[in-house]
């Protein structure tokens, strides 16, 4: 199976990957795409090719002279030179895109690695996180993202193309996903190696090819990065999210914190928040029931599950904060015979009593600026209106 994977490296003579190619590519085929003199001839691979330019220029080169490639193999990880890669984690990273057909998803970061963006470090109280966000830095993607994605290379040679990526996932109903059980180590601090200084002039600077694309794709994204939910182990499958998800960064995170310090904890609870009807729908995509083997999920029934919610009368303090309404039908986090467990009938939130009579029928749904609002009338007097609200953390 493993051939069916194309591992392309942008590499120059400084770099890593000579401590860990040869052993990797007995084991799935690889191109070595130089950006400066000369090509190592000890190394052993299927490709060698030398392009400047960037390394998203010099990968787009290559496929244009052999486009053959992109029918040939169904995956492709685009890998820098100054990352270490186990051959564990390549073996896991290519089985899992392999295994449910993943458009796009990266291994996590060790925590001693140069980090750019902090979600990219590895969560070890997690098995892996469901996002909208994968750095450039080794991005796994599949055949058709990678053809859309190819002019686009010319256009933002540096780092917009995240900004792209972000868009195509939603606009295919795909989410990306950063793999917590497979690790890399980032060798080297942003903007040091070779390959910046040879182009350095020659394209735009990073800060500015990120802002054109940013100016393209993200006027319907309320913010950069979002951590859309947590799976905690490749078992159970059992789903964290919101408030959950970022207890388990404290706790996943811990050794990044000791060298790091916590001054980008802040980034990590903002990628957390699900502010946006759009992307609280994700678990209703084929792709991602296929990972979370919730099958029959729809997309209220996402709307609804990846939050939390306050419960009580219309016009009246809550009588419960922080309920959830999970999968298998329970209320967690509040306990009465008239609401013993829920499901969605007829289209709308239902809250069913202990003798499985209908109590109250959500059957006004609103999204407002502050979050979700579902309001309902109680079953047996209509004159009372029940709500759920949105917790927000």
């Amino acid at each position: 199976m493993l051939n069916k994977v194309l591992i392309v490296v942008r590499c120059g003579t400084y770099g890593i990957h000579q401590s860990w190619v040869n052993r990797i590519s007995g084991v799935v085929d690889c191109a070595m795409l130089y950006y400066d003199r000369p090509i190592d001839e000890k190394i052993e691979v299927k490709y060698k090719r030398f392009y400047e330019g960037t390394k998203l220029t010099g990968i787009k080169n290559f496929f244009d002279e052999n486009p053959f490639l992109l029918e040939e193999y169904d995956f492709f990880w685009l890998l820098d030179d100054d990352l270490y890669i186990p051959l564990t984690t390549v073996l896991s990273v290519c089985n899992f895109a392999l295994k449910y057909n993943i458009m796009l998803c990266a291994p996590a970061l060790t925590a001693d690695s140069y980090c750019n963006h902090p979600v990219t470090v590895q969560n070890t109280a997690l098995y892996l996180r469901g996002t909208d966000f994968v750095e450039c830095m080794a991005p796994l993607l599949r055949a058709d993202i990678l053809k859309d994605s190819l002019e686009k290379f010319q256009q933002y040679p540096i780092f917009g193309i995240e900004r792209f990526w972000q868009y195509y996932l939603w606009e295919n109903k795909e989410i990306a996903y950063i793999l917590d059980f497979a690790s890399i180590t980032h060798t080297r601090e942003m903007g040091k190696g070779a390959l910046y200084k040879n182009n350095e002039n020659k394209f735009s600077r990073p800060i500015d090819d990120d802002n054109l694309a940013a100016s393209v794709y993200t006027s319907n994204f309320s913010k950069y990065v979002n951590v859309l939910f947590g799976i905690k182990n490749n078992f159970e499958r059992d789903l964290v999210f919101g408030e959950d998800l970022c207890e388990l960064c404290d706790i996943g995170l811990s050794e990044y914190y000791k060298i790091n310090g916590t001054s980008k904890r802040d980034l990590l609870i903002e990628s957390a928040r699900i502010r946006d009807d759009k992307f609280s729908k994700c678990l209703s995509f084929s792709g991602v029931k296929n990972i979370t083997g919730l099958k029959t999920i729809n997309t209220l029934e996402s709307d609804i599950l990846l939050r939390k919610w306050s419960f009580g009368e219309y016009g009246s303090q809550p009588w419960a904060t922080k309920i959830q309404l999970i999968p298998t039908g329970a209320i967690l986090g509040y306990k009465n015979d008239n609401e013993s467990y829920w499901k969605i009938s007829n289209g709308s939130v239902c809250f069913f009593n202990k003798e499985n009579q209908i109590s109250t029928v959500f059957s006004q749904v609103k999204y407002e600026v502050d979050g979700f609002l579902l309001t309902g009338l109680h079953y047996e007097d209509e004159n009372k209106m029940y709500y759920l609200k949105e917790f927000s953390f």
